[in-house]
């Protein structure tokens, strides 16, 4: 057996794309990739843990709130190439391997390092992204395969993905490949129950949400990949995000379709959020939506973004639509509070409100749930790996230092 720590694999890697979506691909050092004191654990999406393999992505989000988030970062490649971040997509260069290098101690060999995080006992949850999407196309897909079986041979960590792609189903039934190929039923199950995916679905009008998610796959396209991972036994989430003001106030019909849609009582938790004002985001998604055709959402929009009150209101019909459709514990909805609004959301914590931003004065959230008792059940075409059982398997998380053989390419895809 080949130790399980080598550097991986770039073998029969095809070259890196020069565009996706039709924007230029750049690729900066970076020096890591796990942020381990991201500030998402506020939202109850991980344990503050997160990993980001770019820094813009290759969809087009007029509301992304990270090109301000980024601004100093990346100014000087942007202004050396005369682009906005909108305009580019930026990957970190050797992501995986920078990944793989903060995963194991240093000193000595690449085989002879050993696991940072071996703890059983440390189930915590890393997010990805903060920063780009996981699964925009099929090379990206193939990058986030390679982190995500670093972090489950070498931790105990739960992987939470979220995507605006229908991809995500390419990514479980790799990983269940994978882990089968490597270590059996066992491996497969505890790898597959390690994983939870989700995709962002802030509507379910197709044409609605093309006017300002621009690159991205249909809402119903993205339904249905999630559907295909609920139907084969994996570990969902919903996030109904961001979820515009309505023309017509409509927000309890909205909250209940969302509910269907997502099969909601098959998602483990669902996140909903509204969209936040922040300056020239809000300002483009008006106009995107004015320019598609949807005047009534752009005029809806505005008026949000340029009265306090209005935003408030809507805010408030939102949470309150989705808070009486679901039991307690299952809705997270994200909420930015100024001290004016904090004590009504304060009373609102048990229904479902996350509060955010400086005058939220959230204590520390409580650690991520484990990984539930019962594996999921997963129905799987290629062989037998990741079926039905019906007890957890017990022992490590992760995959025994020392006692596989070297994973294979991406057979899957």
């Amino acid at each position: 057996m080949t130790p399980s720590n080598e550097e991986p694999s770039t073998k029969n890697q095809e070259p890196p794309r020069s565009s996706m979506n039709g924007k230029p691909v750049h690729t900066v050092p970076a020096k890591t990739v796990i942020n381990f004191q991201s500030g998402f654990g506020k939202k109850l999406l991980c344990d503050d843990l997160t990993f980001s393999l770019g820094t813009a992505c290759a969809y087009t989000c007029t509301f992304c709130y990270v090109p301000s988030a980024m601004r100093k970062t990346v100014k000087p490649l942007l202004d050396s190439i005369g682009k906005t971040h909108e305009q580019v997509v930026i990957r970190r260069e050797s992501a995986v391997d920078i990944l793989h290098a903060q995963l194991l101690r240093p000193g000595g060999t690449a085989c002879g390092r050993t696991p940072r995080y071996s703890d059983p006992a440390d189930t915590r949850v890393i997010y990805s992204s903060p920063l780009v999407d996981v699964a925009a196309n099929m090379e990206l897909v193939r990058e986030t395969i390679e982190a995500c079986k670093l972090i489950l041979q070498y931790t105990h960590w739960q992987i939470r993905l979220l995507s605006k792609s229908n991809l995500l189903p390419k990514i479980a039934t790799a990983l269940s490949a994978w882990a089968y190929e490597i270590g059996g039923d066992r491996f497969a199950e505890i790898a597959n129950c390690r994983m939870i995916y989700g995709v962002s679905t802030g509507t379910l009008n197709d044409a609605l949400a093309a006017t300002f998610e621009q690159g991205t796959p249909l809402v119903s396209k993205r339904i249905a990949s999630l559907h295909w991972l609920q139907d084969h036994g994996y570990r969902t989430f919903g996030m109904i995000c961001p979820s515009l003001p309505l023309p017509g106030g409509e927000y309890d019909n909205f909250a209940i379709g969302m509910m269907r849609a997502l099969r909601a009582e098959r998602c483990e938790h669902v996140w909903a959020e509204v969209i936040n004002v922040r300056g020239e985001s809000m300002t483009a998604t008006v106009a995107a939506l004015q320019e598609a055709g949807f005047p009534e959402y752009a005029r809806a929009l505005h008026r949000v973004s340029t009265d306090q009150a209005a935003w408030e209101a809507y805010a408030r019909a939102t949470f309150n639509a989705h808070a009486h459709l679901y039991p307690e514990g299952k809705l997270r909805f994200l909420q930015y509070i100024t001290k004016a609004t904090k004590p009504y959301w304060e009373d609102q914590q048990d229904r479902g409100a996350i509060l955010l931003g400086p005058a939220s004065a959230t204590p520390a959230p409580p650690p991520i749930a484990p990984a539930p008792s019962t594996p999921p059940v997963i129905v799987s075409g290629a062989g037998n790996h990741g079926r039905s059982r019906s007890r957890r398997p017990e022992g490590d998380l992760s995959h025994p230092v020392g006692s596989r053989a070297e994973p294979t390419n991406d057979s899957q895809l």
